[in-house]
């Protein structure tokens, strides 16, 4: 067994990677930089490698790259090793399997390779970290003594914020009186796993609780049958298919506040092959107002207006291409074959939808510079003395 060393390196943070078709990106945690790392082209498996096992041949396709290793990645970083496809052969043989990155071949061993090659069964690499902590002790010091420094209330925006807004503000549609909001993709050409098995399962367990509590499934079906009278939410077939397709589960909330009503909530952050819709979607700027800011504005005038939009989550269209997105399973009575519905509107509750809430606004800012001369109009006839 080697001995640990200490190797002076450099950390690179913020660090992406992607397939060569520009898929989804993986964020990777912090990177340590070296010279020269312990491996050599001779270790990468080819495609005649793969073509030499009859169960590989064909359906493994692994492309030629002209290029030196330039990084390794390790366990830590599951999103790069989470399988979405997997090809297995008799036993004993090598096995492939299919990433975010592509096709990832295990096993596979050249004729004699192992006279010449030293096999590293582990590296694990640490940082000393001593003078970075004391780094953040006087940084976090400094702040209490100098909260001032803190900067203005919001944050600005990063990279990802612009992208969200950009993708909001070109996609906007007015449209029958309400605005039409495109899903703010990540990547427009994603691919979402199957899924339609873990919401299956969650909604049997419904149904399960349904049999305990029938008072909750009488409230429950009252509030679906509202939503698809409304048009929040649309059945569609088997072979109906837009666009992107990824089936939402769903639960019931019930407040102590309000012990009577029955909300659904919508679990947008289950995931399925370490993949959820809102590992997918932009998470868009923090528009939440800090406690600190809305208790100074109170002070700023005598009087203090406060209102709510009802049904705020139910007002912004979502387009048919992005709907089949939201996709639910969903029967009142277990006598009736499961049928499959989608979400015409952003959400029927935001729970942990993380775009909900900043797209809706800039959905609210649309509508007030659309109509500021109307809702001029109206408010002019409010006098405070």
């Amino acid at each position: 067994m080697a001995a640990p060393y200490t190797l002076e390196t450099s950390i690179v943070s913020n660090l992406a990677i992607s397939n060569l078709d520009g898929g989804r990106d993986i964020k990777l945690p912090n990177v340590y930089t070296k010279e020269c790392l312990p491996v050599t082209r001779e270790h990468i498996p080819t495609q005649k490698d793969v073509d030499a096992w009859d169960h590989l041949r064909g359906k493994v396709s692994l492309r030629q790259i002209n290029a030196d290793i330039g990084l390794m990645i390790g366990n830590a970083v599951a999103d790069a090793y989470t399988p979405l496809e997997m090809i297995t052969g008799p036993h004993g043989s090598p096995f492939a399997q299919r990433s975010l990155l592509g096709w990832i071949p295990w096993s596979i061993v050249r004729p004699g390779s192992s006279l010449n090659t030293h096999t590293v069964n582990r590296v694990e690499a640490r940082a000393v970290e001593d003078h970075y902590q004391l780094t953040q002790l006087v940084q976090q010091a400094t702040k209490v003594d100098f909260p001032e420094s803190q900067g203005t209330e919001r944050l600005g925006m990063s990279v990802a914020d612009k992208k969200f807004v950009k993708i909001i503000e070109d996609g906007i549609e007015l449209v029958g009186g309400r605005y039409v909001i495109p899903l703010p993709w990540v990547d427009p050409n994603s691919i979402l796993p199957n899924n339609k098995g873990q919401a299956r399962k969650r909604f049997e367990m419904l149904e399960r609780r349904f049999r305990r509590d029938p008072e909750l499934k009488i409230k429950y079906v009252e509030f679906m049958n509202k939503m698809y009278d409304r048009g929040y939410m649309e059945q569609v077939s088997e072979t109906s298919y837009e666009g992107r397709e990824w089936y939402l589960p769903h639960h019931p909330v019930i407040s102590n506040k309000k012990p009577g009503k029955v909300r659904v909530v919508f679990d947008c952050a289950a995931k399925q092959a370490g993949v959820s819709l809102n590992d997918l979607l932009l998470q868009g700027p923090d528009i939440t107002n800090s406690l600190v800011g809305v208790l100074l504005r109170y002070r700023e005038e005598k009087v203090a207006v406060m209102a709510d939009i009802e049904g705020m989550f139910l007002q912004v269209v979502v387009p048919p291409e992005d709907r089949d997105a939201l996709r639910f399973l969903w029967r009142s009575n277990e006598e009736e074959e499961l049928k499959i519905y989608r979400m015409t509107v952003t959400s029927l509750e935001p729970y942990h939808h993380r775009p909900l809430p900043t797209g809706l606004f800039r959905g609210q800012e649309k509508t007030m510079d659309t109509n500021i001369v109307l809702m001029y109009g109206r408010l002019s006839g409010i006098h405070f003395t």
